[in-house]
């Protein structure tokens, strides 16, 4: 199988504010898109994003920009 997969079970299990996570991904995502070699090919890069947030690898906090 090809790509990441999206662990939708720490999705659905997330205690946290939805919205932050959400910006968050968003945010991870358009950086991704700015540095493709960190992605490795055939793995798409929101769902990379989404997973790196729910797994932890990526922290983040919403605070004043």
């Amino acid at each position: 199988m090809t790509g990441s997969v999206i662990p939708l079970d720490k999705m659905v299990n997330y205690n946290g504010n939805f919205y932050e996570m959400t910006n968050a991904m968003i945010k991870r995502a358009d950086a991704l898109t700015k540095h493709p070699e960190k992605v490795k090919e055939g793995v798409k890069i929101c769902s990379e994003a989404i997973r790196e947030i729910l797994d932890g690898e990526v922290e983040f906090s919403i605070g004043d920009e």
